[in-house]
């Protein structure tokens, strides 16, 4: 069976977002772009962290962006996967990111455990 969206927290193919000292409440919201090849989560610490999906290493890497002053506790992609969409909690806001994917070439010593030719901006 294949699921239509991937927002599930806690599984096997995302066991790699938690860094050292995280508890399993401090990452609130992930969703997966729909071609499968970028992971996002939403942290309490009000960042946006982008990993390569599936996010299974020992040493996963991520790029980390900061914008809310709160807990985000919603976060999914465009279903053309130019945009990303947070939700904050007591911040009130919502905000639209770009999500911009480069040419995988570009990168060519980057590792499975990198996070790759991935990054994002705030529109």
């Amino acid at each position: 069976m294949a699921w239509a969206t991937h927002t599930c927290i806690v599984s096997w193919d995302k066991k790699s977002i938690w860094g050292p000292g995280y508890s399993l409440s401090d990452i609130n919201a992930v969703a997966v772009s729909p071609s499968e090849r970028t992971l996002i989560t939403g942290e309490d610490d009000g960042c946006i962290r982008m990993f390569r999906y599936p996010a299974v290493g020992d040493e996963m890497q991520s790029l980390v962006f900061p914008g809310h002053s709160s807990a985000i506790q919603g976060i999914v992609f465009s279903h053309d996967e130019r945009y990303v969409l947070s939700v904050g909690g007591y911040d009130l806001c919502i905000f639209q990111w770009r999500h911009i994917i480069t040419d995988p070439q570009d990168r060519p010593h980057a590792s499975r455990h990198s996070a790759g030719p991935l990054g994002m901006r705030a529109d």
